[in-house]
C-alpha cells in the first residue's frame, strides 16, 4: 500500500498515521470486546470502534515516540511471552490464523504491533511511576472543571 493522502488519517509529530494501523488497532479492538472480527459487527459497532482506535492510535502514536526517545526497548524473550499471551485468545492454532488473514496482518506486522504495545505499556508505566497526582489535587481539579 503506497502513502498517499487517502492512506494517511492523521499526523502526530509529522509521522504519518496510516489507515491500515487505524483498521488493525479497530479489527484488534473488536476481537477484544466482541470476541470476532470487525467485517462481522453492524456498522454502528464499526464506526464506535473506529473513533476509539482513532484515540488510541494517536495516543499510542505519542507515547512509542516518547518511548523511543527514552530508548527504551522489548527484549526477545518479553515479545516471545507477549505473543504467547496473546495466542491464549484463540483456543485452536487456526483461529490464530484466521484472525490475522481477515484483519490483512502478517504474523511479523503482528509481532510488530506487539514489540510497539509493549514500549507503550513501558512508558506509560514510567510516566505512572514517576508523576503522582494526589487525591486532594484531583478533588480541587474536578471542582474547578465539573463541566
Amino acid at each position: 500500500m503506497g502513502k498517499n493522502n487517502k492512506d494517511i488519517v492523521a499526523r502526530v509529530n509529522g509521522v504519518a498515521i496510516l489507515r491500515k494501523k487505524l483498521e488493525d488497532i479497530a479489527g484488534v479492538l473488536a476481537f477484544k470486546q466482541y470476541k470476532t472480527v470487525l467485517s462481522n459487527l453492524m456498522l454502528e459497532k464499526v464506526k464506535a470502534l473506529q473513533l476509539i482506535a482513532m484515540e488510541e492510535v494517536i495516543a499510542n502514536e505519542l507515547l512509542l515516540q516518547e518511548g523511543k526517545r527514552l530508548g527504551i526497548t522489548v527484549s526477545d524473550n518479553e515479545l516471545e511471552a507477549e505473543l504467547l499471551e496473546a495466542k491464549k485468545d484463540f483456543p485452536f492454532p487456526e483461529l490464530y490464523k484466521d484472525f490475522l488473514r481477515s484483519e490483512g496482518m502478517t504474523e511479523e506486522e503482528y509481532k510488530n504491533t506487539l514489540i510497539e504495545e509493549l514500549i507503550i505499556k513501558k512508558t506509560r508505566k514510567k510516566f505512572f511511576s514517576e508523576y503522582t497526582v494526589s487525591e486532594d489535587e484531583l478533588k480541587a481539579y474536578y471542582k474547578e472543571h465539573k463541566e
